[in-house]
């Protein structure tokens, strides 16, 4: 029986953050999913003005380079590198912050909505400019929050 790679995220992510963090991207989400020979590590990453398929490609290569010279995944496995999209669901203050200049819609715990753009989010507010002007928000009083993508 192989290791099971929900159990090693916490060091697999120690392993791979300080090549993410010289290269200016940030780990947004690391998921392990599968079992036995068709584990999958999924790695989602974020830099400031986005990646391109390019971009994802050398990271993936990269961070494959490092688990297997550490053989911190002993066997196989499959390694999934992707951004987290245009249409992701913003959860916490960093999915906040990472989202700073994109129109965003929320819905706040009373089912009151707010579409505005994201001025800065930091220390648990968001603060986004409406219509109607600014509007501070604590990030535990959002229950969705997503951007809006406009054509």
């Amino acid at each position: 029986m192989g290791l099971d790679l929900k159990n090693e995220l916490s060091h697999i992510e120690k392993v791979i953050a300080p090549f993410l963090e010289s290269d200016g991207v940030e780990l947004v989400e690391l998921k392990a999913f599968g079992s036995g020979r068709s584990q999958t590590l999924k790695v989602i990453v974020w830099a400031k003005g986005g990646l391109d398929l390019n971009a994802i490609t050398r990271i993936a290569r990269h961070i494959g380079d490092i688990l297997d010279a550490e053989d911190v995944i002993p066997g196989s496995y499959n390694l999934e590198v992707s951004s987290p999209g245009l249409d992701r669901k913003l959860k916490t203050g960093e999915d906040f912050r990472r989202a700073e200049g994109e129109k965003v819609r929320i819905v706040l715990e009373d089912d009151s909505k707010i579409i505005g753009t994201i001025i800065s989010s930091k220390e648990g507010t968001v603060v986004i400019e409406t219509e109607d002007g600014l509007e501070e928000v604590a990030v535990k009083k959002i229950v969705k929050g997503k951007i809006e993508i406009e054509f």
